[in-house]
């Protein structure tokens, strides 16, 4: 496949989407949005989980339920295409907003890289196997929050969200 083929790049962003859906799902605490980025059969290592999709979801149920926020930020994004396999580098920006606030070892902010292994598999990409790899992380101390001013939309989990109603 050429690098700027018309498939090369339906592929490329095909890719990216399933990254982006897959950040979208942990923000939102979307379980199917999560489970639907992956093939079944994936193996997973993010943190201290090593394992398969279904323990992972349970994982990241319980993991995230401490915080009242996630933001994931996509930043450089490095695809190599063969065939129906790729592998993907994504540098991720993630800010962790505890409830409560106070708490420094949930309000974190993170820099970490998404390793994926994906497969298109009947035309669809989805990831077969990721390591979430680690670089830095921060505490961000509580007096240094400032506060959202009321009126103003703001997310959610789950369906509450205002993606969901659009």
């Amino acid at each position: 496949m050429k690098l700027h083929s018309p498939e090369s790049l339906a592929s490329r962003q095909s890719i990216y989407e399933v990254i982006a859906k897959h950040c979208r799902g942990l923000d939102r605490l979307d379980l199917d949005t999560i489970r639907r980025c992956y093939h079944e059969d994936a193996s997973i290592e993010s943190g201290p989980f090593k394992g398969n999709l279904a323990d992972f979801l349970v994982w990241v149920a319980q993991s995230l339920e401490a915080y009242a926020t996630t933001m994931h930020f996509i930043t450089n994004h490095v695809v190599e295409l063969m065939g129906d396999m790729a592998r993907a580098e994504t540098h991720v920006l993630v800010f962790h907003t505890g409830q409560p606030y106070d708490d420094p070892d949930l309000n974190i902010t993170q820099v970490c890289r998404y390793v994926d292994e994906l497969n298109s598999r009947d035309g669809i990409w989805r990831i077969a196997s990721r390591v979430c790899v680690t670089e830095s992380s921060l505490v961000v101390q509580p007096d240094d929050r400032q506060a959202i001013p009321s009126g103003i939309q703001v997310g959610a989990r789950g369906e509450a969200d205002i993606i969901y109603h659009l």
